[in-house]
């Protein structure tokens, strides 16, 4: 498992002390913004940002990092940020942060501006922070710490916190512990967040910390499915491949496999192979299993490698025999399976030594 900083402009900081006038003006940029005429709202937001508001610096600022009304220009988003963020302003302190790790690929300065804003209980900053303690990102790994940052951002509905939360507890990061998994990852699914829903359907299936319950991972499943997921399509894919919870249906195995499979999922594009390669819900056909195979192959798959190999030992239908093709394909597959571990010997001792030397070039050229 590995977590992903978060970048996101900061438009809206807590006004304090403002007038009247001053607060309708920001909103009247605010307005101009949502509507897409950012040369008012710049209009708008610029006086009050030169006055010192730091909700209007934090608004200018981000409108020089998207490039919204004026040239993109990080150098001049990070003058404006640096102006809320010396007054305290959390927004500010974030979007600086931000910045830092991204255009000026300067994580220490990430870090410490990550932090000032977490410690003002900005919930981004605190997911950031969590972030890097739990990627040694410019710190000491420190997984405690870094769920302790992704809690408090968790608290506060950060949905993709709580979804981390979910993993690290499901998942060999730390000692199991289901019932804080299952906790978070419904709070993240139900905040229709797919791999939490994904994720909920596999406690569900394989009985992690819950009942065993089919049914109900297959719900789960098709929540997660309907937005795309494609983990979760194949799941559902190969529960009607393999006829649970309901009865086996190949064709519906294949609508799954398919939409998965156009997302280049290789489990799914491997599960196609398998399909055409043996004729279940369509004809038997290996130069389309091959395809398949070639797909997930061509995306590291050490299982379609290896089939790939198969495939071109003996050849078929529509496929020429090709032994160099086939010694090379399954040696690769060596790398993450040892399904074709018995066959590699002896075809090499078939080969040829023109066989075997191209082979082993073609191999070099791989690597």
């Amino acid at each position: 498992m590995r977590a992903n900083i978060r970048f996101a402009c900061w438009l809206f900081t807590t006004l304090l002390a403002w007038s009247c006038q001053a607060l309708a003006d920001f909103e009247a940029g605010n307005t101009a913004y949502t509507r897409g005429e950012y040369a008012k709202a710049l209009k708008e937001w610029m006086p009050l940002a030169k006055s010192g508001s730091a909700a209007a610096q934090v608004a200018v600022g981000a409108m020089y990092e998207r490039g919204r009304g004026v040239d993109r220009d990080t150098a001049e988003a990070m003058r404006w940020y640096r102006l809320a963020a010396d007054q305290g302003d959390a927004a500010g302190q974030y979007d600086v942060g931000q910045l830092y790790y991204g255009s000026a690929e300067d994580h220490a300065q990430a870090l410490a501006w990550f932090r000032k804003a977490a410690e003002q209980g900005l919930a981004s900053a605190q997911f950031n922070l969590g972030v890097m303690y739990f990627n040694a990102d410019h710190v000491a790994r420190d997984v405690a710490v870094a769920l302790s940052w992704w809690e408090k951002a968790a608290s506060q509905g950060d949905a993709q916190a709580q979804l981390l939360l979910g993993q690290a507890y499901l998942e060999d990061t730390l000692p199991h512990d289901y019932h804080r998994a299952e906790l978070w990852l419904r709070k993240a699914a139900a905040q229709n967040r797919a791999e939490a829903q994904y994720n909920l359907a596999t406690m569900y299936l394989h009985g992690y910390g819950v009942t065993q319950d089919d049914a109900m991972a297959l719900a789960w499943m098709r929540k997660s499915a309907a937005q795309s997921y494609a983990p979760a399509q194949y799941a559902i894919g190969a529960s009607y491949d393999e006829g649970r919870p309901g009865p086996v249906d190949y064709a519906q195995a294949i609508v799954w496999y398919r939409k998965a499979a156009a997302q280049d999922y290789p489990p799914a594009l491997y599960g196609l192979g398998v399909l055409h390669a043996v004729g279940r819900g369509v004809s038997k056909d290996a130069n389309e299993a091959l395809s398949w195979f070639l797909k997930g192959a061509a995306l590291g798959d050490a299982k379609a490698q290896c089939n790939v190999g198969l495939i071109y030992e003996d050849g078929a239908v529509n496929v020429r025999r090709d032994v160099v093709a086939s010694y090379v394909w399954m040696k690769r597959s060596m790398a993450g399976t040892n399904l074709c571990a018995e066959r590699l010997q002896p075809l090499r001792e078939r080969m040829s030594a023109d066989e075997r030397d191209r082979a082993d070039l073609r191999l070099k050229n791989v690597q």
